[in-house]
């Protein structure tokens, strides 16, 4: 099996955890909080995938700018 970079770091890992944990969250808003359960949703998403593209970067400059999204609140 391949382990890729971003699997092997811990901040990758608790980004899981936490848009695993959004998502059940998302999961008991109600009907009409449709547009909060989407963003909640987007952002867990975005921090995960900022971290796995930021990981996968050679270039440090685009390396950090990866990072610093992921840092962004939603």
């Amino acid at each position: 099996m391949v382990t890729f970079d971003h699997e092997k770091l811990e901040v990758y890992r608790v980004a899981v955890e936490y848009a695993d944990a959004a998502d059940r969250i998302a999961a008991k808003l109600k009907t009409g909080n449709a547009h909060i359960r989407d963003q909640l949703r987007r952002a867990s998403d975005s921090i995960v995938n900022n971290v796995a593209e930021g990981a996968g970067e050679f270039q440090p400059q685009e390396k950090a700018r990866f990072y610093r999204m992921a840092l962004r609140p939603g």
